[in-house]
């Protein structure tokens, strides 16, 4: 009906001067637009009764909406168990939870997957009067399938991480750690339960204000690489390589890091460069004056002078003969 019609109609409406079946039509007409106007489908259902139970539903109306989101053209006067073969054994659930509404008259609410038509719906369903029911509903495919995909995802990162051969963190902008994989707990001595309600502070051997002034240089860094020294479980302290990067799991922003162990390369490092002084300072300085500067650098590196024989041990007796790997003590008796 054209718009100056239906003005026309609502003034002859109010003014008293249109018959009864008129008004009855032009009600109609505005309930069918405003209808069919709205994006989510609608559907106005009548339970069918057999012996007294419930058995199934009459479709009664539906708007343009639901068709276009069902892609179900002509269901009014058809059945539900019509439409959807087999939907009582496959849906059971669903089948019961709209006959329950109509019955009892209690509004129910929830989500389900139409396998024939391959969709899920989000339904609002409530009952107008005993024994109809009316259902609104919306198409949630998009983002049952985003759910899904991050479902899949997360599963994927969950075994990665706890499988990982490598020391893996998870915390927070704060320093609590929320998750830590099995090499971590290898690694550090404590369960994975007791890491999860640690913080980084108890493990990092830096002062609190120290590891607050590393979090705050952040900043709009995504990721980052440094060195630490890492308290385990039995008080030791190893030399770690950590590299940090920025993740989101969520809505929560989060730091996932994958750590290293780098005390020996550390060590190393150190032991060649003092055989590097060493042969420096050997053509001006006393073999005792050696010797104290060996077991001093000993002392420095391993906490024992017996434990830096031991260190270097291995690489000495099977060195070549001057070689920068010799015993630097075999080295100046030489």
């Amino acid at each position: 009906m054209p718009t100056d019609n239906i003005i026309h109609h609502s003034d002859a409406c109010q003014s008293g001067h249109i018959p009864d079946q008129g008004k009855e039509d032009l009600l109609n007409h505005r309930y069918r637009t405003i209808l069919n106007s709205i994006p989510s489908g609608y559907v106005y259902c009548r339970v069918l009764y057999k012996q007294g139970q419930p058995v199934d539903l009459m479709h009664e109306e539906v708007n343009v909406s639901w068709e276009k989101l069902t892609g179900i053209k002509d269901a009014t006067g058809r059945t539900l168990t019509e439409i959807f073969p087999g939907i009582a054994e496959s849906h059971p659930e669903f089948f019961e939870r709209l006959l329950k509404v109509a019955e009892t008259g209690i509004t129910d609410h929830f989500e389900y997957y139409i396998d024939v038509l391959g969709k899920w719906f989000d339904s609002n369903v409530f009952c107008p009067e005993k024994g109809y029911l009316v259902s609104i509903i919306k198409d949630i495919s998009p983002r049952k399938l985003a759910e899904e995909a991050l479902r899949q995802s997360e599963e994927r990162f969950r075994s990665l991480f706890e499988e990982h051969s490598s020391i893996m963190f998870i915390y927070d902008a704060a320093g609590d750690i929320v998750d830590a994989n099995k090499a971590a707990a290898n690694f550090y001595g404590w369960s994975i339960d007791e890491l999860r309600r640690m913080n980084i502070r108890q493990i990092n051997t830096l002062s609190p204000e120290a590891i607050d002034r590393e979090m705050e240089k952040w900043g709009a860094l995504k990721q980052k690489q440094v060195l630490f020294f890492h308290r385990r479980a039995d008080g030791s302290v190893r030399h770690v390589e950590l590299f940090a990067k920025k993740i989101r799991i969520k809505d929560r922003d989060l730091i996932s890091a994958i750590i290293y162990d780098v005390t020996e390369q550390k060590q190393y490092e150190e032991v060649n460069a003092f055989r590097l002084g060493i042969l420096q300072m050997a053509d001006s300085h006393s073999t005792e004056e050696l010797l104290t500067a060996t077991l001093d650098e000993a002392e420095k590196i391993t906490g024992s002078s017996i434990g830096f024989f031991f260190f270097v041990a291995e690489s000495t007796y099977h060195a070549a003969p001057g070689s920068l790997t010799q015993d630097p003590c075999a080295y100046m008796q030489g």
